[in-house]
């Protein structure tokens, strides 16, 4: 490369660890109720970055996902199984309490069968020709 060749870049958007400055709506509302629905039976509180916050059905809370923005609430939904990994890990989702216990009951509350991933989902295996 010359000195007269610049590299161009180009965001790539990822889940981003600030806190929306704004307040949740119905349909954020309603996002975090699909995903509590998904978990009924962990004792887990979840909270909006607005302090909306739905408590478990029963029993005292083992931990509590704070969402810190839309990214990371609807990541949630899309597909949880990758997306709650890739939030936590970007900083846009906060674990207060016990995060293993957390994870535990998250496991143990999800229907069997439920763990497939949903058809429109599934990738190919990278085998050698689809590489090339």
């Amino acid at each position: 490369m010359d000195g007269s060749e610049r590299l161009q870049t180009f965001p790539i958007r990822t889940f981003s660890s600030e806190v929306a400055p704004l307040a949740s709506t119905a349909l954020d509302r309603w996002a975090l109720g699909r995903i509590k629905r998904s978990v009924a039976t962990a004792p887990i509180r979840f909270v909006l970055w607005d302090g909306f916050e739905l408590l478990p059905d029963a029993g005292p809370p083992i931990a509590t996902i704070l969402m810190k923005n839309r990214g990371a609430l609807f990541g949630w939904v899309a597909d949880a199984e990758l997306n709650f990994g890739e939030a936590y890990m970007f900083g846009a989702v906060d674990i207060r309490g016990d995060l293993v216990g957390l994870l535990q009951a998250i496991y143990r509350a999800l229907p069997p069968g439920t763990r497939r991933r949903p058809w429109w989902l599934w990738q190919r295996s990278n085998n050698v020709r689809s590489a090339r």
